[in-house]
């Protein structure tokens, strides 16, 4: 289990939290109970790689897109991923929370500038004001592509490196930051080699046909 230290000044206010491998984050209600809540998780029925955002008001489930706003309190909203990235967005100032699913394809469809820009539109929340946290993802060791130069856009060539390697931490960071966000924790945590943490999380460059580990994150 992770918790982030970016958001413990908040946690009479927020709880988040990873979970790893040995727990189902499909089952929504084991979620909303790791959490301490009485809900259900919220999540999407399917994960798109999309630049879909999605504004949670009820406890109705999403049936596709990429990340999840809500100012609802005691509503988990959870993410699955495998080498993907989980970005935990919160606002003290509004209490709003975001949970933003991003691989390489949503970072090529801009996800977290879409979940930026739909925060600001709707509830007037301004980058400055907003903490992130960058969940275990697959890292500068093992981000390795066919073709970088050819798979992936313009804008992210500057983060290929040798033998095809992209550095996907440094992508998203440089996303967030590019949207006004400059209060980021990234634990620089590869899910793929995972040696620190003994496999705890699930990868699909490593493991292939895999479970998802996941993230959640509810306001109190």
């Amino acid at each position: 289990m992770i918790e982030f230290k970016i958001f413990a000044p908040y946690t009479e206010r927020l709880r988040h939290r990873v979970f790893g491998r040995t727990t189902d984050i499909d089952n929504r209600n084991e979620i909303g109970k790791g959490l301490g809540s009485a809900h259900p998780a919220i999540s999407f029925e399917n994960q798109l790689h999309s630049a879909i955002v999605h504004i949670v008001e009820n406890q109705g489930i999403p049936l596709g897109g990429d990340a999840l706003i809500t100012q609802l309190p005691n509503i988990p909203i959870a993410i699955r991923i495998a080498d993907c990235a989980s970005i935990l967005l919160y606002d003290p100032v509004t209490h709003t929370a975001a949970n933003i699913h991003a691989g390489w394809r949503g970072m090529v469809k801009r996800i977290i500038a879409a979940t930026a820009e739909r925060m600001h539109t709707r509830f007037n929340i301004q980058p400055n004001n907003l903490l992130a946290a960058i969940s275990p993802m697959v890292g500068n060791c093992c981000s390795s592509f066919s073709d970088p130069y050819t798979e992936l856009p313009q804008h992210m060539h500057p983060f290929i490196r040798e033998n095809n390697i992209v550095d996907l931490w440094a992508v998203v960071e440089w996303q967030l930051r590019e949207q006004g966000i400059e209060q980021i924790e990234n634990p620089r945590i590869c899910t793929s080699c995972d040696h620190d943490t003994n496999k705890l999380f699930w990868s699909h460059r490593r493991d292939k046909n895999c479970g998802r580990f996941g993230t959640a994150i509810m306001l109190r």
